[in-house]
């Protein structure tokens, strides 16, 4: 849990720290939930916990991102997604919800995934402009220990990352958006049901 809190903090506060710097509103964290193939009734409520231990934080849930408007986005400077419709195909967002989520990017707001909350969407192209997600060749092996190394030495939210050593589920070969710059990196050995190569974390 300790590595839980230090990302959810550290992630939030990379994607819109300014506010904070100059002692401004707090960050406004709307957490979606509500469906996972992992145990969001526990996972959330401990997300929602961390996050409103830090008093730059503002932070709210909703258990059916499926019918956001964006009205209420209007509200919102970060989307935290603990969800997921994995293996769930007929769990799908209303068009309006979609679109409200595209905008909501597009004009700036934050969006973070946490674990699973990447395994969404295997049809939604504009999605996976978005964020990283479980694609047709992504797989994980066991829950294992494995080494997290910084790789970027030129976004300098990263330059005092040192190397730490965690455990989870390591996914291999992830969709990547285009583009996308890599500041993070794990060995995905193959002992461990991994590619055998350096793996975007």
């Amino acid at each position: 849990m300790p590595f839980l809190k230090r990302f959810c903090v550290s992630a939030l506060t990379l994607l819109l720290c300014q506010p904070t710097v100059h002692g401004q509103s707090p960050i406004r964290v709307l957490i979606y939930s509500g469906s996972n193939n992992h145990n969001w009734k526990e996972t959330t409520p401990q997300l929602e916990r961390i996050l409103k231990s830090d008093p730059n934080f503002q932070v709210t849930v909703t258990n059916h991102p499926e019918n956001i408007a964006a009205e209420q986005l209007e509200k919102v400077d970060v989307i935290v997604s603990n969800w997921n419709n994995f293996k769930k195909p007929d769990l799908q967002w209303q068009a309006s919800a979609r679109q409200a989520f595209l905008d909501f990017v597009k004009n700036g707001g934050g969006h973070v995934t946490v674990h699973a909350g990447g395994s969404s969407f295997n049809d939604w192209t504009d999605y996976h402009k978005i964020a990283a997600y479980w694609a047709t060749n992504t797989r994980h092996g066991p829950r294992h220990e494995f080494r997290v190394k910084r790789t970027s030495q030129t976004e300098s939210f990263v330059q005092d990352v040192d190397t730490f050593v965690t455990q989870d589920e390591l996914w291999n070969n992830a969709g990547i958006p285009e583009d996308s710059i890599i500041l993070m990196t794990a060995f995905s050995a193959k002992d461990k049901g991994g590619s055998g190569k350096d793996e975007p974390i």
